[in-house]
């Protein structure tokens, strides 16, 4: 409602992501760079883009991918961001369908640079997710066994990211997304002149031990607030690995645009088949 502070909306475009009703279709692939979000946006049709926006971080294009409506957008670094991005973007399309197209770490055995992780589940180290969930909810996504909260993915998404990433041959495995706050701290890295409490610093080891396949920081608000929504939204994500924490490497820019190129073919790929099915 117009001029309502709990949901604001100005000329008719949400406070955030300035998107307002008939702006966004049913399947958003959402990034974190504005960057990335351009570089979908080429893989459009020809001519069909019909709405384009940046409000902020949040950068938008509607048009279609070989004749599927689809969305893409720009949604900042964090749990926070991702928050206002699901909710905004929820009243505007009750039926959305999430597609993380993100960057992380890899911690698991035998995930190399360069390869992606599709997350089938996403383990909370954010605290933006718990803030929307009652107790019982609480219990229900509480693991006893890893001790943590942990979201599962719409298995339909996940399915067709499999099948993608399958059909192109690119190296990809599925398991645990671990989602956290921050990228530096929050993700155990020693930074000169900062101070880590002992729980950062073994955040990766944490991590491991709880089958954690790489770090980012969105996927679990995605996954969270998607189930718990009365609304008909659905996420699911895949990430390309830019780094190595173990071996603490990190990619050339020139690897990187390989990288990022095939977790985009991926995306849209699954696209195809959930609009297929």
């Amino acid at each position: 409602m117009e001029g309502d502070s709990e949901l604001p909306i100005i000329n008719g475009k949400h406070y955030h992501i300035g998107c307002g009703v008939g702006d966004l279709e049913k399947y958003i692939i959402t990034c974190g760079a504005p960057e990335r979000a351009i570089k979908i946006s080429k893989y459009f049709d020809k001519n069909s883009i019909r709405f384009k926006t940046k409000h902020r971080e949040f950068l938008t294009f509607t048009g279609t991918y070989k004749g599927i409506p689809l969305s893409v957008m720009s949604t900042g670094m964090g749990p926070d961001n991702t928050a206002m991005v699901v909710i905004e973007t929820s009243q505007i399309r009750k039926d959305a369908v999430f597609i993380r197209c993100g960057s992380s770490g890899g911690i698991g055995k035998g995930v190399e640079v360069g390869d992606l992780v599709i997350a089938k589940k996403a383990l909370s180290y954010e605290e933006v997710s718990k803030n929307y969930l009652n107790f019982f909810q609480r219990l229900k996504y509480f693991n006893f066994k890893i001790w943590n909260l942990i979201f599962p993915s719409s298995p339909e998404i996940t399915k067709a990211l499999i099948k993608s990433a399958s059909k192109l041959k690119i190296p990809y495995h599925v398991g645990i997304t671990a989602s956290t706050s921050d990228f530096y701290g929050d993700q155990g890295r020693q930074i000169p002149g900062f101070f880590l409490s002992k729980k950062a610093l073994n955040r990766v080891k944490n991590a491991y031990r709880k089958k954690a396949l790489n770090f980012e920081m969105e996927m679990s608000v995605y996954f969270a607030l998607t189930n718990i929504s009365t609304y008909d939204i659905k996420a699911g994500g895949i990430c390309a690995v830019y780094a190595d924490r173990n071996k603490r490497h990190i990619m050339t820019t020139k690897e990187i645009v390989k990288a990022e190129k095939n977790c985009i073919r991926t995306v849209l790929g699954a696209i195809e088949i959930l609009a297929k099915e």
